[in-house]
């Protein structure tokens, strides 16, 4: 038995708590077993992120990492060295990446003192050092099955562990009274409200969700969208609102920005989409919305049906496709025992499988075999 707990040094690809790898982070750093697991994270800036970290007690630094690019070899080389000091410093036993940029940088480090690397992959998208990365990691960690598939060239599969993404159950025990949440939305007590979770850009597909809606609005008239989000891509949200505009919607369809109070609304929530295109890995949203009991209706990108049990605790249907969205909001929409049976049943399945408790126990033992 280990007197001391193993330290372990992450990297976060931002700064912010705005996305879901980031929240992700939080969680699993949180809620390790502080007798066994001692972490240390490195963030690109002072931000939310860390201020959240530290007052959880973690150790934080926050290290720029430039990207490799020509003539940026003196600030990569600083960068690298404050790694390797921070390193020696906190007698660091492994590392723990997520992103392309600093696992590339942690690999370096990897290579240079001993140290294994753990790269947690959570986006579908191939990377062009994905074949390098590889082979600087120990182990590699995806958050679904299907991101596998980016790795197809690795022909071994004992590098590769899946984990899902786990939500902290305890932030989505809520009883609140959601009529404020309505009433500051504009919505009324008997309006079926969708709601929508995620940044405002093309690859989250909210323009197919609009046309969805509208659609369906019109066997449900008092039917309401909510896109709860960062406005990342002021171009594409003016599409979005043309679209709603020239389908006569533009009155029932709401742009809230990004929200710190997120679960206010995804409680009063009737009916939660996910329309992404692509790009998406195992998305917390769709989660976060099953562990509420929300019934959930998504596109099939990245893990998306390793989250939902298709027909069982929500719909799963192809991208790109308003008319597939519309018919599942329809039936959703018109049908209340149906909304009510299939909530419970994804507050099941995120209890059962998709708890933080469940992912940090993995991940743990995960790092112990790692080191063993």
């Amino acid at each position: 038995m280990r007197a001391e707990p193993i330290r372990i040094l992450y990297f976060s690809g931002f700064a912010n708590f705005r996305y879901g790898g980031q929240r992700s982070l939080y969680h699993l750093v949180c809620n390790l077993d502080g007798r066994a697991f001692h972490p240390h994270v490195i963030v690109p800036g002072e931000g939310e992120l860390a201020e959240k970290l530290r007052a959880r007690g973690v150790a934080v630094s926050a290290v720029d990492l430039p990207g490799i690019t020509p003539g940026s070899a003196p600030g990569c080389w600083r960068a690298l060295q404050r790694i390797l000091s921070i390193m020696r410093k906190g007698r660091f036993e492994l590392l723990h990446s997520d992103g392309p940029r600093n696992t590339l940088y942690g690999g370096i480090a990897s290579v240079l003192t001993g140290v294994p690397l753990v790269w947690h992959i959570r986006s579908s998208d191939r990377d062009p050092w994905d074949r390098l990365l590889y082979a600087l990691c120990s182990k590699i960690i995806l958050v679904a099955d299907s991101l596998r598939g980016r790795f197809g060239f690795a022909r071994d599969d004992g590098k590769f562990v899946t984990i899902h993404n786990g939500v902290d159950l305890e932030e989505f025990r809520v009883g609140e009274d959601t009529s404020g949440v309505l009433h500051e939305c504009g919505c009324g007590m008997g309006d079926i409200v969708i709601g929508c979770f995620g940044r405002v850009e093309a690859l989250k597909g909210q323009a197919y969700l609009i046309e969805a809606v509208a659609t369906a609005m019109d066997r449900h008239p008092t039917m309401r969208l909510l896109l709860c989000g960062e406005i990342s891509d002021e171009r594409y949200r003016g599409q979005c609102e043309q679209i709603a505009r020239r389908s006569g919607v533009a009155d029932r369809v709401m742009f809230l920005g990004h929200r710190d109070d997120v679960v206010r609304f995804l409680s009063a929530s009737d009916i939660v989409v996910l329309p992404s295109v692509c790009g998406e890995a195992f998305p917390r949203a769709i989660i976060e919305a099953m562990a509420l009991g929300k019934p959930v209706v998504a596109t099939d990108v990245g893990g998306t049906r390793e989250a939902i049990f298709d027909g069982v605790t929500g719909f799963v249907v192809s991208p790109r496709d308003p008319g597939a969205l519309a018919d599942r909001i329809d039936r959703l929409a018109g049908n209340e025992a149906m909304r009510l049976s299939m909530g419970r049943a994804a507050q099941c399945r995120a209890e059962a499988l998709f708890c933080i408790e469940k992912n940090v126990l993995a991940t743990e033992k995960l790092y112990r075999e790692v080191l063993r």
